[in-house]
């Protein structure tokens, strides 16, 4: 018996061992000129099977066992493509000739699927999630830190923004992969961002690559749109006040503007392809938040006697100009300024001490009854990115990013000296009596 059970396990080893394995093969050729291209990767996802094409463009790959794979082609300089749902069966050869297209080479890699977009990415040990600007322009929320808080294994409480229960510190955040965290206060955003302004934002909530640095926790990394070949442009105003709701819990006076114009300025002679494309957006947020008692003017001492830039509680500005321009077919010059301005009284925006220390609800409800006598804080960012793309050889690029992130934090007295001549009004809020009182009863005082 137990002779026949070693037979019967040699048998099916061997079964296994001399089953017919598949091949794949086929041509790689440029798609305007059908050239041959040398070089290019044909690799199957989540295997080591892989070739590179011959003199010819050729390819073969063999030794591949009977299921569904995801095959992908790269090549520097054009289109990286991927080919999903691909099945062999036992002792099958698959012919699979393949059409590259040119990239225009822009500071992101194309990719192009043909077939069905794979669930899991057999080769990702990372989780990433990626929010579309479709889904932020139609979302309710107008912010980048809103959007954030949709996002599963991301919290966002006074501290700031949490990634898998992680501390403030430990989140990356980046903006077109140029780190963006408050130089400050080593935690969140240093710079605002328009909703209008961002094309995708990728939110990492694993281990981060070795590119962002020491993000233990997680990356958030945010893409900014870049002007098209046509020109476009949009508005849009949002408000809840509509004069007859002045009283009504749900309106906090509220007003959301964005404007964003972007498109070619300059045209090649040969092929009339932009070889330079802007892209200009604005975004103003005013609001007199929760509170129902709002200061009747906050002052800056960042923009003295402009009271433009402080008309409600808390106002917050961003602007972008992104620009492109293409050197030749292999250089790419592009230019990014991000300038955010917030005024507002939120304690929380002075983000200067230690880590670790517990932040309490940021308005100051000392000054609850005197709006106007609590301080007023300024948080001016300005942000500038360079980056130029060379492609020398089809097989070869390289990128070089020159930025600058400054960040001015002002508190103020909302407009008033620190040591005023004359004291006219009650500036320590606890001498105001408020609710609940006690009533004084000398009747007491007899029986003590």
């Amino acid at each position: 018996m137990k002779f026949h059970f070693l037979l019967l396990s040699f048998l099916f080893c061997n079964a296994n061992l001399y089953a017919q394995k598949s091949a794949l093969s086929g041509t790689v050729t440029d798609a305007k000129d059908k050239q041959a291209l040398i070089g290019v990767t044909v690799v199957i996802k989540g295997t080591s099977i892989g070739a590179v094409t011959d003199i010819d463009g050729k390819y073969k790959l063999d030794q591949i066992a009977a299921g569904t794979y995801n095959i992908e082609c790269s090549y520097m300089g054009y289109e990286k493509m991927l080919f999903t749902g691909i099945k062999f069966k036992e002792g099958e050869t698959k012919l699979l000739n393949i059409e590259m297209k040119t990239s225009a080479f822009t500071l992101d890699q194309n990719i192009v699927i043909i077939g069905q977009k794979p669930l899991i990415d057999v080769e990702d040990a990372k989780s990433v999630k990626q929010v579309g600007k479709d889904v932020i322009e139609s979302a309710p929320n107008r912010s980048i830190q809103g959007i954030l808080n949709t996002q599963t294994g991301v919290i966002q409480n006074p501290e700031g923004v949490h990634i898998r229960g992680g501390r403030t510190y430990e989140t990356g955040f980046f903006i077109d992969d140029v780190s963006a965290t408050d130089p400050l206060a080593g935690t969140g955003f240093g710079i605002d961002i328009g909703s209008n302004a961002i094309d995708n934002v990728e939110v990492n909530t694993s281990t981060s690559d070795v590119d962002f640095g020491n993000a233990t926790a997680g990356v958030v990394n945010t893409k900014t749109r870049t002007g098209g070949n046509k020109f476009s442009a949009s508005a849009l105003v949002k408000h809840d006040n509509f004069g007859f709701n002045n009283n009504s819990r749900s309106s906090f006076n509220q007003t959301i503007a964005e404007l964003s114009l972007g498109g070619p300025l300059m045209l090649r002679k040969s092929d009339h392809t932009p070889r330079l494309k802007y892209f200009i957006s604005g975004k103003a947020n005013f609001s007199d938040t929760y509170i129902k008692l709002p200061a009747d003017q906050l002052y800056s001492s960042i923009y003295p006697n402009q009271t433009f830039w402080s008309p409600r509680q808390d106002n917050r500005w961003a602007i972008m100009t992104k620009w492109n321009y293409d050197l030749s077919q292999t250089r790419k010059l592009s230019f990014t300024y991000l300038k955010s301005l917030n005024i507002n009284q939120d304690e929380n925006m002075l983000r200067i001490t230690g880590n670790d220390i517990g932040y309490l609800p940021g308005y100051q409800f000392e000054f609850l009854q005197t709006p106007d006598n609590a301080n007023t804080f300024t948080h001016d960012a300005n942000m500038q990115v360079v980056q130029f793309i060379n492609t020398p050889k089809p097989t070869y690029s390289y990128r070089i990013t020159i930025s600058r992130l400054f960040v001015h934090l002002r508190a103020d007295a909302n407009g008033r000296s620190w040591r005023p001549e004359v004291v006219n009004a009650e500036f320590d809020p606890r001498s105001i009596v408020d609710f609940p009182t006690s009533t004084f009863n000398p009747m007491i005082l007899s029986y003590l």
